[in-house]
């Protein structure tokens, strides 16, 4: 990192993000596609390993997903800069993770509601521009879900 790189401020969440980076002469940010498209922003692409150039969207988030087929002992994944070979990949897409405490007074309730966003709750990612989970990361959560016990 260079030392004479200049900073700035911060903003809550997408819309004040965006509202300081409006306000900021040649800021760049970083908000979630949906927000940028709902709000007419700006925004570019961003070349991956294959030396594309891939725009945000449900086509690259979808091909940076397909990169991973395995999940690790801690349940890591990571679509970050998926390898070459997947080139409609976005390559600053990642996995909206949901931490679960593994002993709760509600964990049926809770086991209950996250299985319903982990299956039948997958449809309506695409309209709010999220692609739904691979299966592989299903049955893995799936199998996390039933550590989750009062």
């Amino acid at each position: 990192m260079n030392a004479n790189c200049p900073t700035g401020i911060g903003g809550k969440g997408s819309s004040g993000l965006a509202a300081a980076v409006s306000q900021t002469e040649g800021a760049i940010g970083y908000v979630d596609v949906a927000y940028a498209l709902k709000n007419h922003l700006s925004f570019a692409a961003i070349q991956n390993k294959n030396g594309k150039y891939a725009l945000p969207g449900l086509r690259g988030i979808a091909s940076a997903a397909a990169s991973v087929r395995t999940v690790g002992a801690n349940n890591e994944m990571s679509i970050v800069n998926p390898p070459k070979g997947f080139k409609n990949a976005y390559p600053i897409s990642t996995y909206t993770y949901v931490i679960l405490p593994l002993s709760t007074p509600k964990a049926k309730e809770l086991r209950r509601f996250v299985f319903w966003a982990l299956t039948s709750g997958q449809k309506y990612g695409p309209k709010l521009l999220f692609v739904p989970i691979p299966r592989f990361v299903l049955a893995a959560s799936e199998k996390i879900l039933t550590k989750v016990h009062t």
